[in-house]
C-alpha cells in the first residue's frame, strides 16, 4: 500500500476514535447529569413530604371524634332540630337522602369531582416512557348522618361524617374510605344548625 493510502487509513481511524471519544463523553455526561437531576428531584420530593407530614394533625381518639360530633339542646328545640338539619344541609349543596322525624333521623350526601393534570414536564416524561394517562380523577361522596335522641331534660343531636373516594389513574380505579375528622367541619354544620334555631324561635 502507498504511503498516500496509509495515511488515509490513519485519517480515517482517527476520525472514528475521535467520534467514539465524543459519543462515550457525551454518554458519560449525560448518565451524570441525569443521577444529579434524580438526585435532586429526590431530595425536594423527600422534603415536601416532610412539610406535608408537619402539617398533619395529631390523630383523634374516637372520644374526641365524637365530642365533635355532638352538642346538646334544650328539649323544647327538639321539633325545630330536624327541618332546621334539612335546610342547613340543602344550603351546604347536600342532597337529602332519608329523613324520619319520629326517629329522630337524617341523612344526605354530597357529591364531589376533582381532576389533576400533570404539567407539561410530568406530562413529557410519561410520553416519553410510554406511561400513558397524564390525569387523574377522583369522585367523592361525603355522607353525612344526624341523630337527635332524648337526653335528660334535654335533646343531644350528633352530626357524622364520612367520605368516600373513588379514584381513577394510572394504576387503575381505587376506592377509599374515612371518617372526616376535621373540626371546622363539624363547627360549621353546628353553628348553623344554632343560626336557624334561633331564627325559629324568633318568629314565633
Amino acid at each position: 500500500m502507498s504511503n498516500k493510502g496509509k495515511s488515509g487509513c490513519v485519517l480515517r481511524l482517527g476520525n472514528i476514535l475521535i467520534l467514539l471519544a465524543l459519543v462515550s463523553g457525551l454518554v458519560s455526561t449525560t448518565g451524570c447529569a441525569n443521577i444529579a437531576s434524580g438526585a435532586i428531584t429526590a431530595m425536594r420530593a423527600e422534603s415536601e413530604r416532610n412539610a406535608e407530614a408537619a402539617k398533619k394533625k395529631p390523630e383523634l381518639t374516637q372520644l374526641q371524634i365524637r365530642e365533635m360530633q355532638t352538642r346538646e339542646y334544650e328539649a323544647t328545640v327538639k321539633a325545630r332540630i330536624l327541618p332546621v338539619a334539612v335546610a342547613v344541609l340543602q344550603d351546604q349543596g347536600y342532597v337529602i337522602s332519608d329523613a324520619n322525624t319520629e326517629l329522630g333521623l337524617l341523612s344526605a350526601q354530597m357529591r364531589l369531582h376533582e381532576k389533576n393534570v400533570d404539567d407539561s414536564q410530568t406530562a413529557f416524561m410519561k410520553g416519553f416512557f410510554g406511561m400513558g394517562l397524564v390525569s387523574e380523577e377522583k369522585w367523592s361522596t361525603i355522607l353525612v348522618n344526624t341523630t337527635v335522641t332524648p337526653f335528660g331534660d334535654k335533646v343531644r343531636v350528633r352530626f357524622a361524617g364520612r367520605l368516600s373516594a373513588m379514584g381513577f389513574g394510572m394504576s387503575g380505579a381505587n376506592t377509599e374510605e374515612e371518617q372526616i375528622r376535621e373540626p371546622e367541619f363539624y363547627r360549621e354544620f353546628f353553628t348553623a344548625l344554632e343560626k336557624g334555631i334561633f331564627i325559629e324561635q324568633e318568629r314565633l
